[in-house]
C-alpha cells in the first residue's frame, strides 16, 4: 500500500508516492489529513490513532482565483492506492476503501480574508 500526492501547479506536476511499509497493520485503521492552516494545506496519513506524518504542503495561494486570462491551480490529488509490485492484485487479497469521512474543526481565530506579502 502506498500513500500518493500530486500538485499540479501552472502546468507542472510534483507527485509523491509513499510506501506504507504494511501488511496487516491498516486493519488498525488508516487514516488521512487534511490540515487546512491560515496559508497552507497540510497533506498526511496516519496507522492506528498515531499522530499525522504530514507527507507535503500547498500554498492556499494556488487555489486562488488567478488575474484574467490565466490560471494557477489545476489541481491537487491525496489517495491511498494498493500496488501489486508490478503483479495483478491478488484475488485473496485486502478489500481497499474507507469506512467514513468526517471534518474536525480547530478554533484557530483566521479572518475571513488572506495576506499575501
Amino acid at each position: 500500500m502506498c500513500v500518493y500526492t500530486e500538485l499540479n501547479k501552472n502546468g507542472t506536476q510534483e507527485y509523491w508516492q509513499i510506501p506504507l511499509n504494511q501488511t496487516k497493520g491498516l486493519n488498525k485503521g488508516f487514516q488521512l489529513h487534511i490540515r487546512a492552516e491560515l496559508l497552507k494545506y497540510h497533506l498526511g496519513y496516519s496507522i492506528a490513532g498515531d499522530e499525522p506524518t504530514y507527507v507535503t504542503s500547498i500554498a492556499s495561494s494556488w487555489q486562488a482565483f488567478p488575474p484574467t486570462g490565466w490560471f494557477v491551480f489545476s489541481g491537487a490529488s491525496f489517495a491511498l492506492f494498493a500496488t501489486g509490485d508490478g503483479e495483478p492484485w491478488p484475488y485473496n487479497a485486502p478489500e481497499v476503501g474507507f469506512e467514513r469521512v468526517w471534518e474536525t474543526y480547530f478554533e484557530e481565530d483566521i479572518p475571513d480574508y488572506d495576506r499575501w506579502e
